[in-house]
């Protein structure tokens, strides 16, 4: 059981890294001509449809949600608490947002405004260029494209194309962006498997 715990952990970073992108070859920004102009068109989908896009979302999100009944009967048969779990869903906001929109995705809106009380869905997926900044003081960043379209990073720091979108209620409301959101739950998810022993604890 525990090694199917590491698995479901280790299914959540595969599925991360799939909605990522670091080679900037990847990357190169679809040439735009006409009589008129000479331009380019630059979404960071590395070829990727839309359908793609969204299919490695809800890969992550299903997976995320799945965590919880796996630690469910991970505790059961360890002689640990398995009311931790619950404890653990109804301490985190993301937790409990992630759990919703798997939910709404396999059963529709939901009538009751699921776990989270805000009937969460997500729109406007896509993947968007992630600029870091190095950790030297004075460090930066930024992009320009090569005669190709391919991205060329300057700077000291670090890019990477990430999959996100929005978060919005029932109400339109925007409740967050979907990578912080999705990133918070599996936090937390991990702090509980350490708490019951499943996972090593961190030094």
């Amino acid at each position: 059981m525990t090694d199917n715990l590491h698995q479901r952990i280790g299914r959540i970073y595969a599925a991360f890294d799939a909605a990522e992108e670091q080679d900037m070859a990847n990357l190169r920004a679809q040439a735009l001509k006409s009589d008129r102009f000479v331009g380019g068109f630059q979404d960071f989908s590395g070829g990727l449809t839309p359908a793609e896009i969204e299919n490695v979302a809800y890969s992550l999100i299903h997976n995320v949600t799945n965590v919880g009944n796996h630690a469910r009967g991970w505790a059961k048969t360890n002689g640990k608490n398995p009311g931790l779990v619950d404890d653990a869903v109804k301490a985190s906001f993301e937790i409990r947002v992630i759990m919703d929109l798997s939910n709404r995705d396999k059963h529709g809106p939901p009538r009751d405004r699921g776990h989270s009380r805000r009937s969460p869905t997500l729109v406007d997926v896509r993947r968007v260029l992630e600029l870091r900044t190095g950790s030297e003081k004075g460090s930066s960043v930024g992009m320009t494209l090569n005669a190709d379209g391919t991205p060329r990073i300057v700077g000291s720091g670090s890019a990477k194309a990430v999959l996100t979108g929005r978060v919005l209620d029932d109400e339109g409301s925007f409740i967050g962006d979907f990578d912080s959101l999705v990133r918070a739950a599996v936090g937390h998810w991990e702090q509980l498997l350490r708490q019951l022993g499943a996972l090593p604890t961190l030094a």
